[in-house]
């Protein structure tokens, strides 16, 4: 049986609600209660990183190859497939054209759109 860690399940249940916040904050009129929203959560995506890979070094022992797989297999999938959305929606209703350089920019840093930045760090 795995151990769990209850203070990184506690600080990524804040996180969630962060970017939770943050999302719904984008659609929300400017205001200050926003922008301090915005400032007060802007840690939660670094803090799954920062989890990540706390996480990983101290998981099963696993080689530097398995665990390449395994962050392929569950992270880069579903970003090449929401990419892929991304793209084929902006493509459909906004009439972006889809170049090469699109292509290498969204695929491989990430860029398709604003809140997938993290992924090539």
């Amino acid at each position: 049986m795995r151990y769990r860690y209850r203070e990184i399940d506690s600080l990524r249940g804040i996180a969630i609600i962060g970017i939770v916040v943050m999302h719904a904050g984008w659609r929300l009129p400017e205001t200050q209660l926003v922008r301090y929203a915005s400032v007060l959560f802007s840690f939660a995506v670094p803090a799954f990183l920062a989890m990540a890979g706390l996480l990983m070094a101290a998981g099963p022992d696993r080689t530097i190859l398995a665990t390449f797989r395994h962050k392929v297999r569950n992270l880069y999938w579903p970003f090449v497939f929401w990419t892929a959305v991304y793209l084929a929606y902006r493509a459909h209703f906004e009439g972006l054209s889809i170049t090469p350089m699109l292509l290498f920019s969204a695929f491989v840093q990430g860029a398709a759109e604003q809140h997938l930045y993290f992924v090539d760090r």
